[in-house]
């Protein structure tokens, strides 16, 4: 996925020798409130994970933002694998372990219509601790089917969809929910003549908000569509085709299937300052908004990658991005730094709540971080650890 996402956003960077460097806070306001909102960012790398020393295979690497849940046992449920979908579970945030049990693996078919490729675990939320529903990332990457693919670079095949997968054991393995788990697909059929990864990738947090559930999803330029973020709203968390894409006015769009007979494809509204994946969402329990994170390239300084933050009172009008955290993203070249950061999510291990989708005062800026080859000056893939950084959140006029 970490590929798919580095073409779509039109190239990202990497790192070496120097930890992220902190920069003075700036507040982020809302358009609709004038209320600010300020992150501050301290302190060293804690790491959770190792995959050099942990991991179960080759293949067993973090590659999502780190997600918790607390199942009906008091058990943290940690997603954020790679397409062979292992968790990290414990009774708290400071004693997770990696399991190596497989908790979902997509069939991998060659076949697009029946989405069930390379799967990632994503967005996990459950109503009672038994039950936990997730938002998986699925990618039809059509290069490793031969003839499937007539692109150069052949990543321009990927076809990207977002799928409901559902556990019934307190989140250690899931399901597809249902015959048809589709919660939203690219507007037309896979053509192994596309030019670049389309359709709808790395949905963010699941948030539920006024008797309904919300999550931004990332969505690749095609035709009419627009690159960046849309936002989907579900009354059934339960079903999968509930899902309808904000319109710009309502959420009225259902993205459904292109090999269904008589779909007519609309683009969906793209929101905030989003050029792609929203790779954190969570609600700030003093001020009632909420904070998205997302990496980008530093638009002052060309050399250097950044994590930003954004807030909403509403989570379709978001204030411009703040920088948080001056990084180098996974495919960056440089000697000079030692480590490459991708996929910050915001988590407080004080949360009230099981889905851990509301932070309080402070938090944990958790990123994947990745070690780089000396040698090449070039992330190396099975170089991979979970790290956090200490965040403060202080609200102001």
């Amino acid at each position: 996925m970490l590929r798919t996402l580095l073409l779509l956003l039109g190239g990202l960077l990497t790192a070496c020798a120097v930890a992220p460097m902190e920069t003075e806070p700036v507040a982020a306001q809302t358009a609709a409130t004038g209320q600010s909102i300020r992150l501050t960012v301290s302190g060293p790398d804690h790491l959770v994970y190792s995959a050099a020393t942990g991991r179960c295979d080759n293949m067993d690497l973090p590659d999502a933002p780190l997600r918790p849940v607390r199942n009906i046992n008091g058990e943290f449920i940690v997603f954020g694998s790679g397409i062979v979908n292992r968790l990290l579970r414990g009774p708290g945030l400071d004693s997770l372990r990696h399991d190596c049990a497989v908790a979902y693996r997509g069939r991998d078919t060659r076949n697009p219509a029946e989405f069930d490729s390379a799967t990632w675990l994503i967005s996990p939320w459950t109503p009672d601790g038994r039950t936990v529903y997730a938002l998986a990332h699925n990618e039809f990457e059509a290069y490793r089917f031969g003839d499937m693919c007539q692109a150069n670079p052949r990543s321009s095949c990927w076809w990207n969809s977002v799928l409901l997968l559902k556990s019934v054991d307190g989140g250690r393995t899931y399901r597809r929910a249902g015959p048809n788990p589709l919660v939203a697909a690219p507007a037309h059929p896979y053509r192994p003549d596309q030019k670049q990864p389309v359709g709808f990738f790395s949905p963010a947090n699941i948030i539920y908000k006024d008797g309904a559930w919300y999550s931004l999803f990332g969505v690749g330029p095609d035709g009419p569509q627009r690159r960046g973020a849309c936002l989907f709203r579900s009354t059934n968390i339960a079903d999968p085709a509930s899902w309808r894409a904000f319109d710009g006015r309502d959420f009225t769009l259902a993205e459904t299937s292109p090999y269904q007979a008589g779909r007519n494809p609309q683009p969906c509204a793209t929101v905030g300052p989003f050029i792609g994946p929203v790779r954190s969402v969570v609600r700030q329990a003093g001020t009632g908004l909420f904070i998205a994170l997302m990496t980008r390239r530093n638009p002052a300084r060309p050399d250097q990658d950044e994590v930003v933050y954004t807030v909403s009172r509403d989570l379709i009008h978001w204030s411009d991005a703040q920088h948080l955290l001056e990084i180098l993203m996974p495919d960056r070249k440089d000697c000079d730094t030692l480590y490459r950061y991708a996929y910050p999510s915001l988590v407080d291990p004080a949360s009230p709540s099981a889905n851990y989708d509301t932070v309080g005062n402070t938090a944990r800026l958790y990123m994947v971080r990745m070690g780089t080859s000396p040698k090449h000056c070039m992330r190396v893939e099975t170089d991979r650890s979970v790290v956090w950084r200490q965040v403060t959140i202080s609200a102001g006029g």
